[in-house]
């Protein structure tokens, strides 16, 4: 029942029917189902219960309150729930309350403005900001904490006008794959940030500005664009 109402509140926010009688999406289909999840996932349940002080009415045996059942996350958020049963069984499960109890329960609306902002916030990046833009994703929990490796010159020399080659790869895992993406670059902080900035426009669906789209792994960076390279 709540994920059935949620999805259509974020339905209603975030897109709507066009001309054609289709319906259309205002923010990526993939992005759709993200908020819809973070809506309804467990921890963000069991936050409402904590700022509503609810977690205090659990009944509970002698064993459970001394193994601290009532704090753990999974029974808060069920309490939730069972709560939004107990509205839908009281109203006969009419459709408009409960829709509207599900909505203000969870100040969906509120929060969808928010990841909305959020996402919006991100889609401004660029090579200069990926980095932090790149951390930023990862702390919104739509993909693990970016993790980079490098290769320097030491190992792999330098080119012919004598600048020193340096490699850098970085990789995410979000809810569907890994990405990774391989850059090489003149210096450490090129390679660097192109490499986050191809992990960003793969993982946001996002043109990129410095080259072509491709999903390959293997690209270099040099006199301000983003080349497809085959092999280094």
């Amino acid at each position: 029942m709540l994920d059935f109402y949620v999805t259509k509140i974020v339905a209603k926010k975030c897109g709507g029917f066009g001309f054609t009688g289709d319906y259309t999406f205002r923010i990526g289909e993939n992005r759709f189902t993200l908020i819809k999840q973070e809506l309804v996932k467990n921890e963000a349940l069991a936050k409402i219960m904590d700022e509503w002080n609810l977690s205090q009415y659990l009944i509970l045996s002698q064993s459970d309150i001394k193994n601290g059942v009532e704090k753990e996350t999974k029974i808060k958020a069920d309490l939730l729930e069972a709560i939004f049963g107990a509205i839908a069984t009281e109203s006969d499960w009419d459709a408009a309350i409960l829709e509207e109890a599900v909505s203000k329960g969870l100040n969906a609306e509120s929060r969808i403005d928010e990841m909305i902002e959020a996402d919006t916030k991100v889609r401004r990046f660029s090579l200069d900001n990926a980095i932090t833009a790149l951390k930023e994703v990862a702390e919104s929990g739509r993909c693990t904490m970016p993790e980079y490796d490098f290769e320097g010159p030491d190992k792999l020399g330098y080119d012919s006008d004598g600048n020193p080659k340096w490699y850098c790869s970085c990789s995410v895992m979000n809810d569907r794959m890994r990405l990774v993406k391989n850059v090489q670059a003149s210096t450490k902080k090129e390679a660097k940030k192109a490499a986050a900035y191809l992990i960003l426009c793969e993982q946001l669906n996002m043109q990129n500005r410095y080259g072509p789209n491709d999903l390959r792994e293997l690209w270099i960076y040099k006199d301000g664009k983003l080349l497809r390279r085959p092999s280094f």
